[in-house]
């Protein structure tokens, strides 16, 4: 109500991160704070994440808003962040089942070797399932009263670039397929380093094609037609390639119904 006294009439609403904030039953993704309350970690908790724990336990967010926006005329956009995750800290109020599970394998590495837990690499299928797991989820949902569902999709690869790094099993497999160390080619030789940025970022133009195909056919279902936005840095398609982000093929593809874009 605040935003339409205010003039804003279109609101992009937080889907989550590796967790999710609405309610889902499904087993491959983790509701924000449904660990917490399974291990019995709400003394762990924070006083902002205890009073957002308890609300969340009996409400879907989502659900709510979508009503509300049908009740407003207001469009509702659902914001989801494509590659951040968090510590066990806060009694694992921000961590997912998944990241837990598989952030030791899938964890990101740094071109020098270091680890990167707060990303997993979009090389694995079972991560790209997951976060399309996500994506779907959050189209199904609809408000308890309406029925409406989100009218688009934004992919937030701002949270956060790279995307995609050097793991190992990444690495192992261009060097494999080209004969090049990718850790060892500097960013100075422009034409091998955006290269091997292209050769990796086609990973993620995958899923988007993977994400744009299974919300059509969502879409069909229901009878509803999902628009689809990535969220990415201002910084031009080169920049954009070494974050992984191909956004002169999604573009060209028709992957995508338009860009926001972050300074």
């Amino acid at each position: 109500a605040r935003h339409q006294q205010l003039g804003v009439n279109n609101v992009i609403w937080q889907l989550g991160r590796s967790f999710l904030t609405f309610h889902t039953d499904h087993p491959l993704v983790t509701v924000q704070g449904s660990i917490t309350h399974q291990e019995g970690l709400e003394e762990e908790l924070l006083p902002h994440s205890r009073q957002w724990h308890e609300y969340i336990r009996e409400q879907c967010p989502l659900r709510l808003a979508l009503d509300q926006g049908a009740t407003r005329n207001m469009p509702v956009w659902g914001w989801l962040c494509m590659n951040r995750n968090y510590s066990l800290s806060n009694g694992k109020f921000h961590c997912s089942r998944f990241w837990i599970d598989h952030n030791e394998l899938m964890g990101e590495y740094t071109k020098t070797g270091d680890r990167d837990f707060s990303r997993l690499c979009y090389a694995f299928p079972e991560y790209r399932e997951e976060r399309l797991t996500a994506v779907l989820e959050a189209a199904r949902a609809s408000g308890h009263q309406s029925g409406r569902h989100l009218e688009t999709i934004v992919l937030d690869f701002v949270r956060q670039p790279p995307i995609l790094m050097y793991h190992p099993q990444l690495c192992e497999t261009y060097e494999q397929k080209t004969g090049h160390n990718s850790r060892e080619i500097q960013a100075q030789e422009v034409a091998s380093f955006l290269a091997w940025c292209r050769w990796r970022a086609a990973i993620l133009t995958d899923f988007v094609r993977t994400v744009r195909d299974r919300l059509d056919q969502l879409g069909r279902e229901l009878g509803h037609s999902f628009k689809l936005i990535p969220r990415i840095t201002d910084l031009g398609p080169n920049i954009n390639l070494i974050e992984g982000i191909d956004i002169a093929t999604w573009c060209a593809e028709g992957l995508i119904d338009g860009i926001l874009t972050s300074p």
